[in-house]
């Protein structure tokens, strides 16, 4: 799900910042468009997104999984519509 999600958000314009555990996936992902890849297990994600983003955040958070990185997602979400 994560990999044809990705796809469709390249496909309609997004800029896509994926965030795994598994610098393999993270490969795979910038091999399937992703603009950024970020290891949750090795840095701050939400401190690199918001690095990224300029301090806005993300409008949008797909999580396939759940679990603690769920919340740390929830975090890196723009607080304003833009």
């Amino acid at each position: 799900m994560a990999s044809a999600s990705l796809q469709v958000a390249k496909e309609i314009g997004a800029h896509v910042i994926i965030t795994s555990g598994s610098d393999v996936k993270l490969e795979r992902a910038k091999d399937l468009g992703a603009d950024h890849g970020i290891n949750h297990r090795q840095s701050d994600f939400v401190r690199e997104i918001n690095s990224l983003t300029e301090n806005r955040g993300v409008d949008v958070v797909l999580d396939c999984v759940g679990g603690e990185v769920w919340q740390k997602s929830l975090a890196a979400l723009a607080r304003e519509a833009a």
